[in-house]
């Protein structure tokens, strides 16, 4: 089924969709009459004839979404900020990211998509008028400035970045 379905969305749009109460939906009726015509007609195909369970199909459901999510991840061409944090959907990652406080989540979510109160942002939205860092004054106020470039935070970088798990340098 999902073979057909995925070859069939290569040459047309489809839409899969969730009718509620069989109302409003165009050709819903005869879709009904000929389910039940053939609900009374012997199977076809080869046999044994085994259903499938709603686990193997909530599964391929779930790979299939994964991998149209991941596509199109790599076919974005906005969210620049988050593209130079994120490689693309990572499950464990989500789950980390879940598991923390509502305030370090959000505190997370601004430093990697960028909206977060730093001078760049600030600059974007007319609140501040410099973009220039206030610790150093050598690149713009970014989430990526001062993680990775900013002389002002050299030292605690090194010391959260470059020990070995016992702590030695």
């Amino acid at each position: 089924m999902w073979y057909a379905l995925e070859s069939l969305a290569r040459q047309k749009e489809v839409g899969l969709v969730w009718v509620p109460g069989h109302t409003g939906i165009p050709g819903n009726k005869r879709a009904d009459q000929l389910a039940r015509l053939g609900s009374g007609e012997p199977p076809q195909g080869l046999e044994p004839i085994l259903g499938i369970s709603r686990g193997s199909i909530n599964g391929a459901v779930s790979r299939w979404a994964y991998r149209r999510l991941e596509i199109s991840w790599r076919m974005n061409t906005g969210c620049r900020q988050a593209h130079n944090f994120i490689d693309g959907p990572d499950r464990s990652k989500t789950a980390w990211l879940l598991n923390l406080g509502r305030k370090a989540l959000n505190q997370m979510v601004g430093i990697l998509t960028g909206h977060c109160r730093l001078r760049r942002h600030l600059h974007l939205m007319g609140i501040e008028v410099s973009t220039l860092c206030p610790e150093c004054g050598e690149g713009e106020d970014t989430p990526i400035h001062l993680m990775g470039h900013c002389i002002a935070f050299g030292r605690l970088r090194y010391k959260v970045c470059c020990r070995d798990a016992g702590g030695k340098r």
